[in-house]
């Protein structure tokens, strides 16, 4: 119990739960005030001046920006995919691990998923990158956005300006409440009837925080009331491990009072998750990538203006003696290429004031080694520079340079996991879930659509392995999807041919040749890549029997065991509607 003393009666008097919160928010600020400092100038030198009406800053080589633009595609890319296996009963539960795949897989490009968890990894860059995942209760209203649709698990980003969190724990599984704060507006607190006590809040148009990025996004900016189209109050939600709820309260009030209590039944783990990467000692909070790049970057900026400002000032003069003016004339008024009449030439000279200073180039050198060390080689990983004289040998430093940023890539992946299993057990839980899916059967060209929902579930959540593919977290080009294509081929496929041609497997050389030319953008391929002889489309052969009819011609018309074409796609229809109710159930 949190007390505080009493002078006048010399008694401790203990706090009540609300105000212990609100005093666990205050000292969360204090100790967090000298960070966001630091990341307030972190970001004030990415953004160079852009946002500021005063003009852009003296900042002409952008250190940060370049880091941010090699590091952030080596972390994310596109939405991840999913894949769900189930861990016992393979064949039983493998038509419901497909259903579940394609819904998680659909619900993340719904709520588009990379474009929130890039904006996390960005936040990491500059400090903690914060999640927050939960599911939009059925009878609530939706006001969070056209991203956020009612009974839908959502996967949003928090501030770090906004993050709250138990300042005396040394690791996050020992923290004892985190939350953060977040605004909804006055009417809506106060007609919903989720909050209790809502007649006492007020309007609050000031944004908490001198360091928040809005702010910088948005210097200038006077009466900022006057641009809000409703009237917004600032609330905080909290979560509390070990009584297993979340609690809201309004953070900067007087007299704070638990507005609303609901009870969480997610992953015990609960809504929030960091990313981070070099974390100090008995500290939740890591020290991010580019503070490291701060004092290099103001380095190299200092020695840029000064070798601007000498480069401003040099100047070419042409010197003489008095007793040469007339030459000097001469020489002046001469054209480019053209002749002159001196007396005395040593008498004339050209003399050269200011200038860059050679040496400054080998310190700027110098830093910007430095900057790509202490990033991890930044310049070999993203392709601005080399160190090689052969290909091999530059594929060797890439692949040792990448053992820096491995780990980086490793905590994003461990990150999006957990995001992942997270949501897809809000999905699994809701009783009410509904994502409509597109399946197919393998090795026939049919689709049917299915729909997630609690009547196809089968087992328990727990019944199912859920993993996010490695590759997908990454941004492949096209002539890097043709490379890995033909890695594939050259190294796998075609070694094992005669293997898989025993095995029934062979291969289609017209589909191979139209996938590649796909990844080269080679395009009107139809018009000269044709085969004179027939396709084999994929049917037993047409071996038909003559028989007399009864008028004594001979006809096809009567075939034994069914090997007609016509009887072989009815057969390949029956089964595939077979496959098809019993994925279904209808």
């Amino acid at each position: 119990m949190v007390s505080q003393v009493d002078k006048k009666n010399n008694v401790d008097v203990k706090f009540s739960f609300p105000k212990r919160l609100s005093e666990a928010i205050r000292v969360c600020r204090k100790l967090t005030e000298s960070m966001k400092k630091h990341r307030s100038k972190m970001l004030t030198q990415y953004a160079s001046g852009y946002f500021s009406d005063k003009g852009s800053i003296a900042h002409p080589v952008n250190l940060i920006d370049r880091g941010i633009q090699i590091i952030g595609p080596l972390l994310v890319g596109g939405n991840p995919t999913i894949r769900i296996m189930p861990k016992r009963n393979y064949d039983q539960f493998m038509s419901c691990a497909n259903t579940f795949s394609e819904s998680m897989n659909s619900l993340i490009k719904e709520i588009e998923f990379a474009r929130t968890l890039r904006c996390i990894v960005i936040d990491s860059l500059f400090g903690l990158g914060i999640s927050k995942i939960g599911i939009n209760k059925t009878h609530e209203v939706e006001i969070e956005g056209y991203l956020h649709d009612v009974g839908q698990a959502y996967f949003d980003r928090v501030d770090f300006e906004d993050y709250v969190f138990d300042v005396a724990a040394k690791t996050r599984e020992q923290m004892r409440l985190e939350g953060n704060v977040f605004r909804l507006p006055t009417d809506y607190i106060k007609e919903s009837g989720l909050y209790k006590y809502a007649d006492d809040i007020s309007a609050d148009y000031k944004l908490y925080g001198q360091t928040d990025p809005e702010k910088i996004a948005k210097e200038g900016l006077q009466d900022y009331q006057l641009h809000e189209l409703r009237e917004y109050s600032n609330l905080c939600e909290l979560w509390i491990p070990e009584e297993k709820i979340i609690v809201t309260i309004q953070p900067d009030a007087a007299n704070p009072k638990i507005m609303r209590t609901v009870e969480w039944d997610g992953i015990e783990t609960g809504p929030y998750d960091v990313l981070g990467y070099k974390y100090f000692p008995n500290s939740t909070l890591p020290i991010p990538p580019v503070f490291g790049w701060m004092d290099l970057d103001t380095m190299v900026n200092t020695l840029v203006r000064k070798m601007k400002e000498q480069a401003e000032r040099e100047k070419s003069i042409l010197a003489y003696e008095a007793e040469a003016e007339q030459d000097a004339k001469n020489i002046v008024g001469a054209s480019d290429g053209g002749s002159a009449r001196v007396q005395n030439i040593d008498r004339i000279k050209e003399v050269t004031y200011g200038g860059v200073n050679p040496a400054s180039y080998q310190w700027v050198q110098y830093a910007e080694s430095q900057f790509s060390m202490q990033g991890g080689n930044l310049y070999l990983m993203g392709g601005r520079s080399t160190s090689a004289n052969t290909l091999g040998q530059e594929q060797m430093l890439q692949s040792n340079a990448s053992k820096a940023i491995e780990d980086m890539i490793t905590q994003v992946y461990e990150f999006t996991q957990r995001g992942i299993e997270k949501l897809a057990q809000f999905t699994w839980d809701d009783p009410l879930v509904q994502i409509p899916v597109i399946k197919k059967i393998p090795g026939v060209n049919v689709e049917f659509e299915t729909v997630f929902s609690d009547y196809t579930k089968m087992g328990n959540f727990g019944d199912y392995d859920i993993e996010v593919e490695a590759y997908s977290l990454q941004r492949m080009n096209p002539e890097m999807r043709f490379n890995k294509f033909m890695q594939l081929v050259s190294g796998v496929v075609l070694p094992t041919a005669q293997m898989s041609a025993s095995q029934g497997y062979q291969i289609d050389a017209n589909e191979l040749i139209r996938e590649a030319a796909s990844y080269l953008g080679v395009k009107n391929l139809d018009r000269w890549w044709k085969s004179e002889v027939p396709q084999n489309v994929g049917m037993n052969s047409y071996q038909p029997v003559q028989n007399q009819s009864s008028s004594g011609v001979t006809d096809n018309r009567n075939v034994q065991g069914g090997g007609s074409n016509f009887n072989n796609l009815i057969q390949k229809e029956n089964a595939v509607a077979g496959e098809t109710t019993a994925e279904t159930g209808v």
